[in-house]
């Protein structure tokens, strides 16, 4: 018999964008954080519309299946080309890549024609359509005004004193998480020898603080230019879903930071099996997925309640415990659950970072060399900073009982860990820390001569 495809016994060797790029780890996290996005974006679409009866109409029906298909088809994809890149393992088998394609075949053509079904679906006027369904909504379910008029934020800048000296100085905050926390990622990114898993991880808290003050300062910033704080119920309820899953995400990367000093400092020579890079994405990867599912729970139940006491929200932006209060049902039991929530996504990490710290803080009082315990304090005095910072106000919002702060106090606390600390985080990782100034150096020095080259 003739062997005329040798490949059938071996399979192939996919050689895909993460083996061609100039930087693949980068890569990898960025494609690792759009399939979660993927993941969680179309799983709330599909839950949505599967448990509100108001969307069972054929417009979301066709919606559905697309994100069913959109789900199914990145995951046919994705995972394996993030784990053979993990893996250094890039080969398929020959049934597995004959399934492979056969999958993404039937999912990209029933894609397409799903698409042209919904173009046909969407013949009539769009605000003709929309408004109409609005009515019909409304006519079903009149307890929830809210899911039409949506809600009015009245944040920090509505109850200050001075709201143009701090409109003013929250924009310049902005500017300044969104300038130095991307020069940070342009650093890490550019120079080579930051490619190390603490660096990373620096990476991915830069990335965090960056969309965490994005998601929430414009909006407040332009509602007090325009005189407009309102926000649509699905707007109200993306802000909360992203603002839950960044600052998880935030918390449990943190913790994951200081174990990464806690191995660097106190076990050195085994650094480089203990946090591998493969540990780090590990690390990363879990941050992303665990705030991710428990922002996905939350925000489904929080929003499910009938708001029908007030349209306004005394707050900065779309958060738990402000928004409960606008509940006209019982909300204790799901209220105990937010606390379990906040003791669970704080507490844990805040030991585990003190924990690390004080091992650490032991480890460098020990040290024979001046130099080297100077160095280690400079590096997790830094950390502890964000850390206080980030935890104080988180703590004051979810884990301190509503009688012990005010919605004023709320404001305030919300502000720092979400505007003010983004802002400052790489400050004092790039002022206190020589790899990161000198890295900087080096990508600015490259830069500067490249354009003096081209006059």
């Amino acid at each position: 018999m003739e062997f005329w495809n040798s490949t059938l016994g071996s399979g192939f060797i996919l050689v895909g964008i993460l083996d061609d790029s100039g930087f693949p780890e980068l890569l990898c996290a960025t494609i690792t954080a759009l399939y979660t996005l993927a993941l969680t974006s179309n799983g709330l679409l599909l839950l949505v519309i599967t448990m509100d009866a108001r969307l069972h109409v054929p417009m979301y029906f066709l919606l559905g299946q697309l994100s069913l298909m959109d789900l199914l088809l990145t995951s046919v994809i994705t995972p394996k080309a993030i784990m053979d890149f993990l893996l250094k393992d890039n080969t398929i088998s020959f049934g597995g890549c004959a399934f492979q394609m056969f999958l993404e075949l039937a999912l990209g053509g029933a894609e397409d024609l799903l698409l042209a079904f919904m173009a046909y679906d969407s013949k009539p006027p769009l605000n003709h359509m929309f408004s109409k369904q609005l009515k019909t909504a409304h006519r079903m379910e009149v307890c929830n005004s809210t899911l039409e008029n949506g809600f009015i934020l009245v944040g920090i800048l509505d109850g200050s004193g001075f709201p143009e000296l701090l409109c003013a100085t929250i924009t310049a905050l902005y500017f300044l998480a969104l300038t130095s926390n991307g020069l940070l990622l342009l650093v890490i990114t550019m120079d080579a020898r930051l490619h190390v898993p603490m660096y990373l991880l620096l990476w991915q808290l830069s990335l965090m603080d960056l969309l965490l003050t994005s998601v929430i300062t414009p909006k407040a910033v332009i509602d007090f230019l325009i005189k407009d704080n309102t926000i649509s119920f699905g707007g109200c309820a993306l802000q909360m879903f992203l603002e839950l899953t960044l600052g998880s995400a935030e918390d449990l990367l943190l913790a994951f930071m200081a174990y990464d000093r806690y191995v660097a400092i106190c076990h050195p020579l085994n650094y480089t099996i203990l946090m591998s890079h493969k540990v780090c994405w590990l690390m990363i990867a879990t941050s992303w997925s665990l705030a991710s599912l428990s922002a996905l729970g939350y925000s489904i139940y929080t929003m499910q309640y009938p708001f029908c006491k007030s349209r306004q929200i005394r707050h900065l932006f779309c958060e738990i415990p402000p928004l409960l209060k606008l509940a006209c049902a019982d909300t204790s039991t799901y209220e105990l659950m937010v606390y379990v929530m906040g003791v669970t996504l704080l507490i844990p990490p805040l030991a585990a970072i003190l924990a690390s710290y004080s091992l650490i803080l032991f480890t460098v009082l020990h040290m024979p060399s001046n130099e080297g315990r100077k160095k280690a304090l400079v590096t997790c005095s830094s950390h502890l900073t964000v850390v206080g910072m980030w935890y104080g106000g988180a703590i004051v919002m979810y884990v301190l009982p509503s009688s012990f702060h005010s919605p004023k106090q709320d404001n305030i606390s919300s502000v720092f860990y979400t505007i003010f600390t983004p802002a400052l985080n790489p400050l004092i990782y790039s002022l206190r820390n020589k790899e990161v100034t000198g890295a900087l150096r080096r990508v600015l020095g490259k830069r500067l001569l490249s354009v003096q080259s081209t006059f």
